[in-house]
């Protein structure tokens, strides 16, 4: 990727931030959790980003699916119990999500039949199992 690129997604990632946090001042947390942002709006590879409790790991996949429409972010929560949390906090930032699990995938009502899903939300145990049978489909 060019120099002109990255500078390219390092404004969009930065612009995205603060509108997400409604804070024109709004900056990283760390320069970790830019990078990690800035690698996921690449969208060369896969992201495995390892930051600290409260170090801005849910923006690393917010922010790229609130900037890139039509396309689907993968996100394995690690706990069936924080889905819902996920989901919530999605929803309150404008980013549309639906869980997949054991019964299938719930679609939120908002996007239902519309094939939008900004975000799917699995356990490491549902990603574990996935094969072309078993992917989500509307």
């Amino acid at each position: 990727m060019s120099e002109q690129e990255d500078f390219r997604l390092e404004a969009v990632a930065l612009k995205a931030l603060r509108r997400i946090y409604s804070d024109e001042e709004a900056s990283f947390k760390s320069r970790e959790q830019g990078e990690a942002v800035l690698v996921a709006l690449q969208r060369r590879s896969d992201v495995l980003a390892i930051l600290r409790t409260g170090g801005g790991k849910s923006l690393v996949f917010q922010l790229p699916a609130s900037v890139e429409s039509g396309l689907t972010t993968v996100v394995i929560v690690p706990f069936v119990a924080l889905m819902e949390e996920m989901k919530g906090r999605c929803l309150g930032i404008g980013l549309s999500s639906c869980i997949w699990g054991v019964d299938g995938v719930t679609f939120p009502t908002s996007v239902q039949g519309l094939g939008i899903k900004s975000l799917l939300l699995c356990t490491e145990n549902r990603a574990y199992r996935v094969n072309r049978a078993d992917a989500p489909t509307e």
